[in-house]
């Protein structure tokens, strides 16, 4: 199965989502939204620093690109500097019934209660309405993968030295994995 997918801007790390998803034999890139007129109409391969077309023009329209039915965007705006309009931007992907995997906002791939319901409570709500689903990552998991593998080896190292209790909860990580704890909760990724 190919899922047909929409890549939500072409900076930093959005250059870097079209060449992934170009690589991968069971995503096609079906459109690309930038929010820089003076990139609408270029190629997103040109786009990408590819050195090769794509076959496919990027453009500012939202609505255009939310009528070619994605199955998923690929949301990789700037929020930063710009966070109502992505928060804007994901509730309107999201209530035209498209799935979205985001780089930002941040603060939204932490457990609710990290920000005030009147803010990711419209997100939620877009979602529902458009039966559509949302995961925010941030830009940098490999970092949080590295620093929990430090702070791991530097708990192992202590328990060994009898500095610390051993802690039942990270007993489901195996060698090779690393846990990150975010606000009570652990989750192991290798």
């Amino acid at each position: 199965m190919t899922y047909r997918v929409v890549q939500w801007s072409t900076g930093n790390v959005g250059r870097h989502a079209i060449a992934g998803i170009d690589a991968r034999p069971d995503l096609e890139l079906v459109g690309v939204w930038v929010s820089n007129p003076d990139k609408a109409g270029k190629d997103a391969g040109q786009l990408a620093g590819l050195g090769r077309d794509l076959g496919v023009t990027a453009t500012n329209d939202a609505d255009a690109l939310l009528a070619l039915k994605p199955d998923c965007v690929v949301h990789t705006a700037m929020a930063d500097t710009r966070l109502m309009e992505a928060i804007e931007d994901l509730k309107t992907i999201l209530r035209a019934g498209v799935n979205v995997v985001s780089s930002s906002p941040v603060f939204l791939q932490f457990p609710d209660g990290v920000v005030p319901a009147d803010v990711s409570d419209p997100i939620r709500q877009a979602a529902e309405q458009g039966g559509a689903s949302l995961w925010v990552n941030g830009i940098d998991p490999g970092f949080a993968k590295r620093l929990a593998a430090a702070r791991r080896h530097r708990y192992l190292r202590a328990h060994r030295r009898g500095a610390v209790p051993r802690d039942p909860q990270l007993q489901h990580v195996r060698p090779g994995h690393c846990a990150v704890r975010h606000h009570g909760l652990w989750s192991s990724a290798r």
